[in-house]
């Protein structure tokens, strides 16, 4: 459902009850590589702190700090990361919640409980997409595979490619398939138009 370019960015959910949150976990492992669980608002600021993911998913009834107060509190920080996706879900929405999270911190997305899970997928690719990755992509590739990928946008063959890092020639042909799946393209071509389109590499 979500493109594999999106594999390697990481989602933390939040919420209380342990049921919803391991069946979360359970479905979006399927499609990203890091998820992380906090239960309450305070625990969810460290997280976030320590692992900087990309999108989060919070109820809005928390023990310690609400859903609305935890973004809220992101939202006014100083370096807090604008690429951020926040989606909040309750099971009590009310006039008041559903305004503030509209006109005061702006979340991407509200869905009321029981949540569709498919629904909340669907909404996470678009909103995604509309980004047009805003993410860095060396928080989508690898250290060694962003550097492959300027390699091959740059016009260097696979032996090349290789004999540079001394490794095996069948190694760097699966650091390109992963690069190709992961950016969601097909030929080199794609790729070299990719990196001149992001301005990795200049003509």
């Amino acid at each position: 459902m979500i493109s594999t370019k999106y594999k390697n960015l990481s989602i933390l959910i939040v919420e209380d009850d342990l049921s919803s949150a391991e069946q979360f976990k359970d479905v979006f492992k399927i499609y990203f590589d890091h998820i992380y669980l906090s239960h309450d608002g305070c625990d969810a600021l460290d997280i976030i702190e320590k692992y900087s993911p990309n999108i989060i998913i919070s109820d809005i009834n928390l023990p310690c700090m609400s859903g609305i107060e935890m973004i809220e509190h992101l939202k006014n920080g100083v370096s807090q990361n604008k690429d951020i996706i926040f989606i909040l879900i309750t099971a009590y929405t009310t006039k008041e919640n559903l305004l503030k999270s509209i006109n005061t911190i702006q979340v991407d997305a509200f869905f009321s409980k029981p949540v569709e899970l498919k629904k909340v997928l669907l909404k996470i690719e678009e909103l995604l997409n509309n980004k047009n990755l805003n993410f860095d992509i060396e928080e989508i590739l690898s250290p060694k595979e962003f550097l492959v990928f300027l390699d091959f946008a740059n016009g260097l063959k696979l032996n090349n490619i290789a004999n540079k890092y001394n490794i095996k020639p069948k190694t760097v042909s699966t650091y390109k398939l992963r690069i190709l799946n992961k950016l969601n393209l097909k030929t080199t071509t794609d790729l070299v138009y990719y990196a001149i389109k992001n301005n990795y590499i200049s003509i």
